[in-house]
């Protein structure tokens, strides 16, 4: 690995939870604002998009950990349920609306 991709496999690997949080939502947001031009609605890119942010919130929901703060990932998990089912939708409906 050289250059740009051995720099992004060492801050992957070197980062703290709270960082890998946030690489994975600037992705889901860098992800979903490609997904949202409207010259690429319906096409195999943005359904794969798509399919990308919604492997990221499935993540984010899995890894949340309900015994050191059941609250806050409670709240976390209806949020992330809301914006997978809006992906699903988005999907069925070839819409970038929901």
């Amino acid at each position: 690995m050289r250059g740009i991709a051995s720099y992004q496999a060492n801050r992957k690997n070197s980062a703290s939870p709270a960082q890998v949080v946030l690489m994975l939502l600037q992705t889901a947001v860098q992800r979903l604002s490609r997904a949202s031009a409207p010259d690429v609605v319906g096409s195999s890119g943005w359904y794969r998009d798509l399919h990308h942010v919604r492997e990221i919130f499935l993540e984010l929901k899995f890894a949340l950990d309900f015994d050191t703060a059941p609250a806050l990932c409670e709240r976390l998990e209806t949020l992330y349920n809301w914006v997978l089912r809006e992906l699903v939708r988005a999907g069925s409906e070839r819409s970038v609306q929901p």
